[in-house]
């Protein structure tokens, strides 16, 4: 496991709390723009893996997710404005994904 992957894997385990305090700062219309990011986060991600992927092509993916996570971000939460949002949004689909990979924990 290389050391990028190892600190991902950190940012990865640390989302949902990051997530958690992100939304007690939002109201409700906040909220509804925020899970559909996250929805759309996932999805896009799960798009672009495929089936049978594994840790080193989780890992190849996160490094590119920035580009295609902001588009997705900005287009669920619309005019809702959350800055801050698309890291622990994209940290949080990776998380989620981690466990699925063909050798994941």
């Amino acid at each position: 496991m290389t050391v990028g992957l190892q600190a991902a894997m950190l940012d990865w385990q640390d989302a949902p709390d990051r997530v958690r305090r992100l939304r007690r700062r939002l109201d409700e219309r906040g909220l509804e723009a925020f899970r559909r990011a996250e929805e759309g986060v996932f999805r896009e991600l799960v798009r672009r893996l495929g089936p049978g992927f594994t840790l080193g092509g989780l890992y190849r993916e996160y490094e590119r997710a920035d580009d295609w996570a902001r588009m997705v971000v900005s287009d669920e939460l619309g005019s809702v404005s959350i800055p801050g949002a698309v890291t622990p949004l994209v940290d949080l689909a990776f998380g989620r994904m981690s466990g699925s990979a063909r050798d994941g924990r």
